[in-house]
C-alpha cells in the first residue's frame, strides 16, 4: 500500500506566473483578462488574485487559493489562456510557471 504525500488530499494553492506583452498591459486589457479569469476560475477556488510584480510590470501572477481539484482548475486556466483576450495579452515567447503549495 503506497502512502500519499503529506497534504495530497488537502486543498492546494496554485501560483501561476508569466510575462505579458508590455504594450498590452494597459487598463483595458488588464480588466478584460481579470474578468475572463474570474469567470472561468471562480468555481475552482475559494479566492482568486491577479497580481503584477512591483519591480517588473511585465511579470504577472495568478493566485488560486484553496483549490480542491487542481486538475480542473488548471484545465480552466488553460481554457482562459486560449481566449482572444489572453492571446493578445501574454508574451508568447515566455513560459508559464506553475507552483503548487499546501498548508
Amino acid at each position: 500500500m503506497s502512502e500519499e504525500p503529506a497534504g495530497a488530499s488537502a486543498p492546494v494553492s496554485l501560483y501561476v506566473y508569466y510575462r505579458v506583452r508590455p504594450e498590452a498591459a494597459n487598463d483595458t486589457s488588464i480588466r478584460a483578462a481579470r474578468a475572463t479569469l474570474e469567470r472561468l476560475i471562480a468555481p475552482h477556488c475559494a479566492r482568486f488574485q491577479l497580481l503584477r510584480r512591483s519591480e517588473d510590470a511585465s511579470t504577472w501572477m495568478e493566485v488560486l487559493d484553496e483549490v480542491a481539484d487542481p486538475a480542473a482548475a488548471l484545465a480552466a486556466l488553460d481554457a482562459a489562456w486560449r481566449t482572444p483576450t489572453f492571446a493578445a495579452f501574454i508574451d508568447p515567447q515566455a513560459p508559464r510557471h506553475i507552483e503548487r503549495f499546501v498548508r
